[in-house]
């Protein structure tokens, strides 16, 4: 008499419903306390990335200042994210164009009622064409397309320049109020002393002090300042 052998029920083995909610439900909570964390590590990285930035600009400064024999400016936008490197004689072209451009403004009535007697009305839309041309390729609007800027999210909060003689002949009757009073970097390498405050979006600082003497720029830790 033959015995056949007891058949094995196989189970397959697997996840419940509950057990993959509790999983997924998890990962949230582990997701959600890990973004704050994360968002403060990039603030932080993002700015800084502007404090090297910065004085990777300013050392640029004073390296163009010696090689070329002419004094370079830096100069930034308070509140603001731009700055620029620009020769100190065209600091001073931009500025003789303003003074002059205020000139023109100031002509008596009868000059004006002159030179718009002398247009024609078919020569109107040409003339506004010239002049929106002459205003494009102003120094001012040339400077202001070649400036750069700094990473999102980062502002130069507070700018402090020692004030020079050379700066206040120069710059000092100047009521352009969108730039900083101007670095001065000489041929020699040397410059006006500074401090400069970069601050992000969650109110981090990071600070950069240029020391004069040596044209040397060096940035802080990250903290938070006080912001004028």
């Amino acid at each position: 008499m033959s015995h056949s052998a007891p058949r094995r029920v196989s189970r397959l083995s697997g996840f419940t419903l509950i057990e993959v909610v509790l999983v997924l439900s998890l990962l949230v909570v582990i997701f959600a306390v890990s973004v704050p964390y994360l968002g403060s590590s990039f603030s932080r990285a993002n700015l800084s990335g502007a404090a090297d930035l910065v004085r990777g600009a300013l050392t640029r400064s004073r390296v163009a200042a010696m090689q070329s024999g002419e004094a370079q400016v830096f100069r930034c936008e308070p509140k603001g994210a731009r700055y620029q490197i620009i020769a100190l004689k065209e600091l001073e072209s931009q500025n003789n164009g303003r003074s002059s451009g205020g000139n023109d403004a100031a002509r008596t009535s009868d000059d004006r009622q002159k030179s718009n007697d002398e247009n024609s009305s078919g020569r109107s839309s040409d003339s506004s064409s010239d002049n929106r041309s002459s205003e494009e390729n102003s120094p001012s609007d040339i400077l202001r397309l070649e400036s750069s800027h700094l990473p999102s999210d980062v502002i130069f909060a507070d700018v402090d320049v020692t004030s020079s003689n050379l700066v206040a002949a120069l710059y000092g009757t100047s009521s352009d109020d969108s730039w900083s009073d101007p670095i001065v970097f000489h041929p020699d390498g040397t410059s006006a002393d500074a401090s400069i405050l970069l601050q992000n979006d969650r109110e981090q600082t990071i600070r950069i002090n240029l020391r004069g003497l040596t044209g040397i720029a060096t940035a802080g830790d990250i903290g938070k300042e006080e912001v004028p």
